[in-house]
C-alpha cells in the first residue's frame, strides 16, 4: 500500500490511478490472489488485510537497518505502530479483509494450494501474469492484469472442458486449452477444475459495483460539471476501443471556439478534460464528440 500510494502508476489517471486509495485497495485483492494461492507458508503484517501501510507511522521498514521506501520518522520494523481497528469501518478496506478471507478459505479447500506435490508453473513478468497449479485432487489457473490499461492475456489450461470461476461462481466451457482473456486493470480470475463454493458476493469489487471495471460499451460524452460554470467546467467521455476522436466546442452560432481532443488513435477508457472559457463571452456553448459516424453533443452554459 505504501508503494502503491507513493509511487503507483498514473499513466491512465482518469481510468485507473494506482495512487488513489480505493484503486490501491482494489489492487491489494489482485496481489492476494497471486499470493495466497501459491503453495507454501504465508505471513501477513498486522492490519495488512485492511490496507495498512500508507498513513503516518504505518510503513514497514525492510529490516536491514535502512529506511527503504519509508520515511526516516516512521517507527522501526518492530517498534510500536498505530493500531487501526477503525479501518474495519471503511467499506473498501473491509472488503479487502473479506476478499482475503475468501482466498484463504479457497486455499483450505484443496491440497493443490498447499501440497509440495503440486506442479507449479507461471508467467509473472509484465503487466499480465498467470499461475497454473496441477494436483491429483484439482487443477487451478489464476490470471490477472497488473497494468493500468485493458490487456489481453493468453494462458493454457491443463485441459479443455468445463471450468469453474471462483470470483463469479460461474462455470465456463473452453473448447481449447489455450485461452485468450481480456482483463480490465486489476482484474483477475481463478478457475478450478472442480466446483468449489464461490466467493462471497461483491467483496472482490468496489462498493456500488458488481464486477471489475472494464471498458465502456459505447462512445459517451457525459453532461459537463458544473453547469452553469465560470470560468471552467469538466467533461467526461468514454471510448470503447481505439479510434479517431475529436472533441470541439462551438458557440451558439456554430463557430468553433476550442479543440479539447484531437487524436487519430485514442486509447480506450474513461477520461475527463477541462474546458476553460475565461476568454469567451457568457452564453451557451456546445461540446461535440466525433468518432467515425458517432456524434454526441452536450450543451453548456457559461455565466460570468
Amino acid at each position: 500500500m505504501h508503494k502503491a500510494r507513493n509511487f503507483g502508476n498514473q499513466n491512465n489517471r482518469d481510468f485507473h490511478d494506482v495512487r488513489d486509495l480505493d484503486t490501491a485497495l482494489q489492487r491489494m485483492k489482485l496481489a492476494g490472489a497471486f499470493f495466497f494461492t501459491i503453495p507454501g507458508p504465508k505471513m501477513l503484517w498486522q492490519f495488512g488485510e485492511l490496507g495498512y501501510g500508507w498513513n503516518d507511522g504505518e510503513c514497514v521498514k525492510p529490516g536491514d537497518g535502512s529506511d527503504g521506501d519509508c520515511r526516516p520518522q516512521d517507527p522501526g520494523r518492530t517498534a510500536e505502530k498505530p493500531v487501526r481497528w477503525d479501518y474495519y469501518e471503511d467499506e473498501n478496506r473491509f472488503r479487502l479483509y473479506r476478499s482475503w478471507g475468501e482466498l484463504i478459505r479457497l486455499r483450505n479447500t484443496s491440497p493443490v494450494f498447499t501440497s509440495s506435490e503440486t506442479e507449479f508453473s507461471s508467467s509473472l513478468r509484465g503487466d499480465t501474469k498467470w499461475i497454473r497449479l496441477e494436483h491429483d485432487d484439482m487443477d487451478v489457473l489464476i490470471v490477472g492484469n497488473f497494468g493500468v490499461d485493458v490487456h489481453e492475456l493468453n494462458a493454457v489450461l491443463p485441459y479443455a472442458g468445463e471450468w469453474y470461476e471462483f470470483i463469479t461462481g460461474k462455470s465456463e466451457q473452453f473448447n481449447e486449452s489455450s485461452v485468450t482473456f481480456s482483463l480490465a486493470p486489476a482484474e483477475f480470475r481463478i478457475y478450478t477444475s472442480d466446483p468449489v463454493e464461490p466467493a462471497e458476493a461483491n467483496v472482490f469489487f468496489k462498493p456500488g459495483e458488481d464486477g471489475f471495471t472494464g471498458l465502456p460499451e459505447r462512445f459517451e460524452l457525459r453532461p459537463n460539471y458544473p453547469n452553469p460554470f465560470n470560468p471552467s467546467t469538466n467533461l467526461t467521455y468514454e471510448i470503447p476501443a481505439e479510434a479517431s476522436v475529436r472533441i470541439n466546442v462551438y458557440d451558439i452560432l456554430g463557430r468553433q471556439v476550442a479543440t479539447l481532443v484531437n487524436e487519430d488513435a485514442h486509447r480506450p477508457g474513461i477520461f475527463t478534460i477541462t474546458f476553460d472559457a475565461n476568454s469567451l463571452s457568457s452564453g451557451v456553448y456546445l461540446a461535440r464528440l466525433i468518432s467515425g459516424s458517432t456524434s454526441i453533443i452536450q450543451k453548456m452554459t457559461f455565466v460570468k
